[in-house]
């Protein structure tokens, strides 16, 4: 999970602050998930954050025939990925470039770059109100475009629980290179040509484009064969896929057939049913 934190020059200290303060309070809810009882048995939940600030690419790829996906790249994403590996459960690792435009917070430990750090004395959590959304039809039709063509319909007439649904899927995973997402004018369009060629040929071969990702294993896509609309076919058609993938510049391919859950939830904890968010939700799979 990524959270992003916008911020200008005159709200940069505010805005790490809030950051910061945000990773603490994600910390200091889990313990309500120490113990998860499912009909599989009893889980954990546990978490840990790592925070790093600078710019970043935020761009949306894709096309509203196929979809659309919000991709965000830069160096600081590596540093946020870096400083979470540095961090153990329950921890939050902050990166130095981070904690010098705030004050008053008092660090447990320091890690070279990466020193954890605690809420500072008299911190208070901000309360944000919700809010009520009348989304038009030009809207809804925009945010549609973010979906699989199978899946948008039933969110949008409120039928989410025709979605969640166990199946075996082949999934397939596509790492790429060579685009300069921090010093490079043209980063924006590079992306969006490579990915637009990637989503073509999973459309040929009727498979989901589920999402594009940067972070600490370099950029990569994943592509679902069998969810949400499944062949009899799938694994020869997600081999077929990513041997014509293959022959796009700087891109690795590999896959894998596995029983997947597939839900329209944003943090269902294992073997939970319909559990979201009111401020957003995702189409994910898990397993």
């Amino acid at each position: 999970m990524t959270v992003v934190f916008p911020f200008t020059t005159s709200s940069r200290a505010a805005v790490a602050r809030r950051a910061i303060q945000c990773a603490l309070d994600m910390q200091g809810r889990m313990g309500r998930y120490a113990a998860i009882r499912t009909t599989a048995g009893t889980f954990s939940l546990t978490m840990k954050a790592g925070l790093a600030m600078g710019t970043a690419i935020c761009t949306m790829v894709g096309d509203p025939e196929i979809i659309f996906e919000h991709v965000i790249g830069g160096q600081v994403i590596d540093l946020c990925a870096e400083a979470e590996h540095h961090a153990s459960r329950g921890e939050v690792v902050v990166h130095d470039d981070l904690l010098r435009v705030v004050d008053g917070v008092s660090l447990v430990k320091n890690a070279a770059a990466f020193p954890q750090s605690p809420v500072w004395p008299g911190a208070r959590s901000p309360q944000v109100a919700g809010r009520a959304w009348t989304l038009s039809e030009a809207m809804r039709a925009k945010l549609a475009s973010f979906l699989h063509p199978s899946i948008a319909p039933r969110l949008l007439d409120d039928r989410a629980g025709f979605i969640e649904e166990h199946r075996k899927v082949t999934i397939l995973f596509g790492a790429f290179s060579g685009i300069e997402y921090d010093g490079d004018p043209l980063a924006c369009e590079k992306l969006q040509n490579y990915i637009l060629a990637v989503m073509r040929i999973t459309q040929r071969y009727d498979g989901f484009f589920s999402r594009v990702d940067m972070g600490d294993k370099g950029s990569k896509f994943i592509v679902l064969f069998g969810t949400p609309i499944a062949h009899e076919d799938d694994e020869a058609r997600a081999l077929r896929c990513a041997a014509e993938l293959r022959t796009l510049p700087h891109c690795s391919v590999r896959w894998a057939s596995t029983p997947a859950m597939y839900t329209a939830e944003a943090s269902d904890p294992p073997g939970a049913g319909n559990t979201q968010s009111s401020a957003t939700r995702s189409i994910s799979r898990r397993g």
